[in-house]
């Protein structure tokens, strides 16, 4: 698994150099709709094994660059061989045109342990499908008060209103 994780941020990086070239005046993928309710894919890599994740996010402009994401995930099968159930509500800072980053508190539901305190550190890069679409690869860090900090990846399919 380690092996995807450098594929998947060169992939990422290959896809921003391609708008490098755009004017820096443009405006922000969110700026148009304030609203993007979204399906999450991806993994989440801790303690030398990945999983699968899928999860849900709604995300609302406030006033750019600001606003702020309300995000659900479930691992159906984590690393203890148990569902594992997490929501986070994240401030988000919009940049660059195309990017977003977010941080936040969540809580983690598991079966079998006590619920838990997580906080997560957020980087995606917005890819806009005009009119109203948007595929965001995303790399997330989160840390637990009592496990092992995990890093999530993957990619949010949105659509924005």
């Amino acid at each position: 698994m380690k092996s995807c994780l450098p594929i998947f941020f060169t992939l990422s990086l290959a896809a921003s150099l391609s708008y490098a070239d755009e004017p820096q005046n443009k405006a922000h993928a969110r700026e148009t709709y304030h609203n993007m309710l979204g399906v999450f894919l991806g993994g989440h890599y801790i303690d030398q094994g990945a999983h699968f994740t899928y999860g849900l996010e709604y995300h609302r402009m406030l006033t750019l660059p600001f606003g702020f994401s309300i995000i659900a995930e479930n691992t159906p099968i984590n690393k203890e061989h148990n569902n594992e159930t997490e929501l986070f509500a994240l401030a988000t800072y919009n940049f660059l045109g195309h990017f977003t980053m977010g941080v936040g508190p969540g809580i983690k539901y598991e079966k079998g342990e006590p619920d838990r305190m997580i906080g997560r550190l957020t980087l995606g890069h917005i890819f806009h499908i005009k009119p109203d679409m948007e595929i965001t690869p995303n790399v997330d860090f989160d840390v637990n008060e009592a496990d092992s900090n995990k890093i999530v990846f993957g990619v949010t399919f949105g659509k924005q209103f």
